[in-house]
């Protein structure tokens, strides 16, 4: 009995022993306080600079994406240039009168042809 008597003081004196020591961990108003704006600051300086790489992060990709619309838009108007050279024909190229002025001046030669002869040739009927 004395043994298990012996090993509950002991409890007991590690107990009190360890409820001093919280007790004496007592910090005075502005240690509090000094520790409270200490950590705010950490917070607000970590939140602040994650905040500041996401915006890079979002630029870096906005950048990217807006270089690479602008190829496709390139790509866009080369085509609807090279449709419009098509059916126009390229300015610069007297050579080239495109669909529409090919498809005038064959009408220009048929009419031609019909004023001339006076009739109308079979195949346009």
């Amino acid at each position: 009995m004395k043994h298990f008597q012996s090993k509950v003081l002991t409890a007991a004196i590690l107990a009190a022993l360890s409820g001093s020591a919280i007790a004496a961990d007592v910090y005075e108003k502005s240690e509090v306080d000094t520790k409270i704006t200490d950590a705010k600051t950490a917070v607000t300086t970590d939140l602040e600079s994650k905040i500041n790489a996401a915006k890079k992060e979002l630029g870096d990709k906005l950048d990217k994406q807006k270089d690479s619309d602008s190829k496709e838009i390139e790509k866009v108007k080369t085509a609807i240039t090279g449709v419009k050279n098509l059916l126009v024909g390229d300015p610069k190229d007297d050579q080239n009168p495109g669909l529409i002025g090919t498809i005038a001046d064959l009408n220009k030669s048929i009419n031609g042809d019909v004023e001339e002869n006076g009739k109308k040739n079979s195949w346009i009927d």
